[in-house]
């Protein structure tokens, strides 16, 4: 059993919008409720025994969120369940992302455990995002856009803010495809990045920092990209 865990609640949060509704509900609700399970089957306090059912959280959702889809064009809707089965649901508008140039990133200077429970399982406890944040000086005049994660075998992870993939030359010379790192190596299986595996669209893979490097020395794109802001192709900065 798992034992001096944090104060945690889990979380989803989802994109809605008028042309597309609730993008990916049902593959939230699939993790939501695996994470439960998990915690639920290796925490000591049994967090999770009573936790509402897929339509009782929809029906929250619909309900809460109809004032503002009546107003907005798109909505940030972020659902969170605590352990005690407690659930939440927020709503906010959604911007879309824009950028005068291509935003830029930077590697993270210190190694992640592979391991980590809170990597696998999204919460509301995201020490070690906000501290790799930190660190990147992420939210100063001129700083990145965001900081890639990378484990304690050099094996590329994720952003803070959502999964990455690089752009690599296909083996038999057609079309370039997407890499993004194996849920092996420590990070969030998103669900756009599943989504996105599923519609054969992209494929997992180890991900070096060196191949990391080398991805934009040659040129390729490199993207991060989540379930609310979707694509976001960026620059790395090599010179940190």
């Amino acid at each position: 059993m798992l034992k001096n865990i944090p104060e945690f609640e889990l979380l989803e949060t989802l994109l809605w919008t008028r042309e597309e509704g609730f993008y990916l509900l049902e593959r939230h609700l699939f993790r939501l409720f695996n994470s439960a399970a998990y915690f639920h089957d290796h925490y000591e306090k049994h967090y999770f025994a009573q936790i509402p059912s897929s339509e009782e959280i929809t029906s929250e959702i619909l309900n809460v969120s109809e004032p503002y889809r009546e107003k907005y064009e798109r909505l940030r809707i972020r659902i969170l369940l605590s352990p005690s089965g407690g659930l939440q649901i927020q709503v906010s508008e959604e911007k879309p992302t824009l950028f005068d140039n291509m935003p830029y990133v930077v590697v993270d200077d210190q190694p992640v455990d592979s391991h980590d429970i809170f990597l696998r399982h999204k919460t509301t406890y995201r020490v070690r995002y906000n501290q790799a944040r930190e660190r990147a000086l992420i939210g100063t005049p001129d700083g990145p856009f965001d900081v890639i994660l990378y484990n304690e075998r050099g094996e590329v992870t994720e952003t803070s803010i959502g999964n990455i993939a690089i752009e690599m030359a296909n083996s038999d010379g057609s079309e370039n495809i997407w890499k993004t790192p194996c849920i092996s190596s420590g990070l969030l299986g998103g669900v756009h990045r599943e989504e996105l595996i599923s519609q054969k669209g992209m494929v997992e893979g180890i991900i070096t920092l060196k191949e990391l490097q080398d991805t934009t020395k040659n040129n390729r794109r490199i993207k991060i990209f989540n379930s609310v802001r979707k694509d976001i192709f960026v620059r790395l900065e090599l010179t940190r």
